[in-house]
């Protein structure tokens, strides 16, 4: 079993991180702490084709599969998981959908302009009653001869606030599943509204909006895939997310741990580095250990992924693993700085708030515990 990465992805890996280092290092707290959107590391991300690096070259993208977007994800992570996750919604929430499921048109027009960034997308499905009970949406679509009449509200959507295209989940039918469709949607028509943006613990550079459709017409031809496709595409939309979340959260992990050694070889108590303590040594050791478990099985659900094998169980054990792994990694790190960690401007206190979230959004551990509990009650072990 051979686990050195292809010279393809260890390209992609090395080019990520220059740019991390050399773009995103210096410039991404002035972003993050006027929560806005940093259009300027975007535009570089764009040019080094990172928004769209699963949509295939014909359309302007990468081509490149899983794998490569995991790698830029964890890349990315270990200094700002906010731009991590607004290049991932852009592939895994935007872009994944209309490759898989669009038509020769719908690609045409919106994968291109994905890629390139001319246009970024967004993802709309959670409802303030609504987010991992997908059966339960309530925001309607009416086909009135050949326009569809969308109405109600979507809430937490990641992009939401400066997205050009959304793919939403919405209800065409009383069927809790078979009564769900996807539609792309452009965010100019009229009848679409950014009704608030919020204001996060974390991810400050990465909007979340919640939007409104009143009576928001558009073409029947931007139904994406069949009616009563929706409940189909959400799962497999969010299925193939969870495995970009649980690479955010290894990104995360691994800045943290590499923060907690810089601080731990030059802090002296007592007379010596704390590194020399064995405390901080069994503390390092542990987030360590950690860290390669969640890269292990996070890289193993990649290769099934892209080998077209069954992973769905894979993935929500990546995303449970690795998110909750994170959350752990990041107090242990907070801790070893001590009383400077806990002061704004420090980049570990800002990874403490922003790991938070990974945990919550693609369905929550619990929700994740779940899926894998009935996949293997079920013997399904791939």
């Amino acid at each position: 079993m051979d686990f050195t990465l292809p010279p393809e992805h260890e390209a992609v890996r090395t080019t990520v991180r220059d740019y991390t280092k050399q773009k995103v290092e210096p410039s991404i707290e002035e972003f993050e702490s006027r929560a806005t959107f940093p259009h300027a590391l975007i535009e570089t991300a764009a040019e080094m084709g990172l928004l769209g690096i699963i949509i295939p070259d014909k359309y302007g993208g990468a081509g490149l599969d899983t794998l490569a977007l995991v790698l830029a994800v964890e890349e990315i992570s270990k200094v700002s998981p906010a731009l991590a996750l607004i290049i991932c919604a852009n592939n895994s929430l935007a872009g994944a959908p209309i490759i898989a499921h669009g038509n020769d048109a719908q690609k045409e027009k919106y994968l291109t302009g994905l890629a390139r960034g001319d246009i970024y997308g967004c993802y709309a499905m959670t409802e303030p009653n609504a987010g991992s009970d997908v059966a339960s949406l309530r925001a309607k679509a009416t086909l009135e001869g050949d326009t569809w009449v969308l109405s109600g509200t979507k809430t937490l959507i990641t992009n939401g606030s400066i997205a050009d295209v959304v793919i939403g989940i919405f209800r065409t039918s009383i069927h809790p599943h078979k009564g769900l469709s996807a539609f792309i949607i452009d965010t100019a028509t009229e009848g679409f509204a950014v009704t608030r943006v919020e204001n996060k613990m974390g991810l400050s550079a990465s909007p979340t909006a919640e939007i409104y459709f009143d009576g928001c017409r558009i073409p029947r031809e931007n139904l994406l895939g069949s009616i009563g496709d929706g409940f189909r595409i959400a799962m497999q939309t969010m299925n193939s997310g969870r495995v970009y979340i649980a690479a955010q959260a290894l990104g995360i992990a691994e800045g943290a741990l590499n923060l907690a050694l810089g601080y731990a070889g030059t802090r002296k108590t007592f007379g010596k580095i704390i590194a020399e303590h064995q405390v901080i040594q069994h503390s390092l050791a542990d987030m360590a250990t950690e860290i390669e478990l969640a890269r292990s099985i996070i890289y193993r659900t990649c290769f099934l992924k892209d080998s077209g094998a069954p992973y769905v169980k894979l993935a929500s054990m990546s995303k449970l693993f690795a998110t909750e792994m994170a959350c752990r990694t990041v107090d242990r790190a907070l801790q070893i700085f001590g009383g400077v960690g806990y002061i704004r401007g420090n980049r570990i206190e800002r990874l403490y708030r922003d790991v938070r979230a990974l945990p919550i959004y693609e369905g929550t551990s619990e929700i994740q515990k779940n899926i894998i509990a009935n996949a293997i009650l079920n013997n399904k072990f791939s």
